[in-house]
């Protein structure tokens, strides 16, 4: 009976708060991001690839190439590509000091939203582009979920 009134009492009552005032609430608690700075890239010699963080420490790192450099030392920050459709995958890209060898293009291991803001162009169909010398010119902000809530808990505390 406990329950049936709970959710009479969800469905029927007017709430104080809506869903847009969630929304912005959790917005304005998402961190920006910004590409890693170029004195925190890692070179594995080993597998020629090249993260973020501490030598040895590849397994933790949250920026991560997936494949193989023959960069011997990062040069300068080119941009960042999002890839996705209101959810994404950030990939910064870095130059080399050797003229004739590919970028190196790290991913960040957790998903983000689209992009606004900074120097961000427009979306070309499920990708976007930041071309810029500077990576706080493209910031970006990760995904978060809303907490779980307990609605009979909340349901309880309606006075």
């Amino acid at each position: 009976m406990k329950k049936i009134l709970i959710i009479m009492l969800l469905c029927f009552c007017p709430s104080t708060f809506s869903e847009s005032d969630l929304t912005e609430t959790i917005a304005s608690t998402i961190p920006t991001l910004y590409c890693p700075p170029i004195e925190t890239l890692v070179k594995d010699t080993l597998t020629n690839t090249w993260y973020v963080g501490q030598k040895g420490r590849e397994g933790s790192s949250e920026y991560k190439s997936d494949a193989q450099s023959f960069v011997s030392q990062i040069d300068h920050f080119v941009g960042v590509q999002w890839a996705g459709i209101e959810i994404g995958q950030i990939a910064c890209v870095y130059a080399g000091v050797e003229a004739d060898t590919f970028p190196v293009i790290l991913y960040y291991n957790k998903l983000v939203m689209q992009p606004k803001g900074g120097l961000w162009g427009k979306d070309l169909g499920g990708h976007m582009n930041c071309k810029s010398s500077s990576r706080n010119d493209c910031p970006y902000q990760p995904r978060v979920r809303a907490p779980a809530k307990d609605i009979y808990e909340d349901a309880l505390n309606i006075k």
